[in-house]
């Protein structure tokens, strides 16, 4: 029984503990307010805050075009790349779902789209119905303007927490992007970037 009791004591006094990890120098925030990795809405930023940043949006298309609607959390004004690239005619979608050929390197339509105050941002492009596609939607920091790499880092360094955080080689330097994207069918339908 006093076993049983020392371990009780001990469990609730660990599940009362709390261990803070931060992934810059300074030192941990003092004080009793609790503090999130993900900032407020607005994203507003302080010199050594960590930020997180998700990419998500919905694709409507039918025979002639696609619309897309990303949302996201980043800072009205930051810039998303979207690349759609097609499949061969020949690619079965066996093929295509099993990763067994890939699309196209050389883009059908590559543009630049603005997030919005409420972090949304749309674009309706030209399709062909006979083609299976591959749609990118990208958060690049070198592609931003001053004010946003100052939130984010010129070379995305802020960006610690993102669900496919992408890291690539520009300009022989590290950036850490964040990459979501959708396969687009032959008929009408609608996709999840993922």
């Amino acid at each position: 029984m006093y076993r049983v009791c020392l371990m009780l004591v001990l469990l609730l006094l660990l599940s009362g503990c709390r261990i803070e990890m931060s992934l810059n120098d300074s030192p941990p925030a003092t004080g009793t307010t609790a503090q999130s990795s993900v900032p407020a809405s607005g994203n507003t930023s302080g010199q050594n805050e960590s930020l997180s940043i998700f990419i998500n949006g919905d694709i409507e298309y039918d025979e002639s075009q696609l619309n897309l609607k990303a949302y996201t959390n980043l800072q009205e004004g930051a810039l998303l790349k979207v690349i759609l690239r097609a499949y061969p005619k020949e690619a079965s979608l066996r093929e295509i779902f099993n990763d067994e050929v890939q699309p196209a390197e050389t883009p059908v339509v590559e543009k630049l789209i603005e997030v919005d105050s409420k972090g949304e941002s749309t674009l309706t492009l030209e399709r062909q119905a006979d083609i299976v596609y591959f749609l990118v939607v990208r958060f690049n920091p070198e592609l931003q303007p001053d004010e946003i790499k100052e939130v984010y880092g010129a070379r995305g360094e802020k960006v610690v927490v993102a669900s496919n955080v992408e890291h690539y080689e520009h300009e022989g330097e590290t950036m850490i992007g964040v990459t979501t994207s959708a396969t687009i069918g032959m008929r009408p339908s609608w996709a999840y970037l993922q």
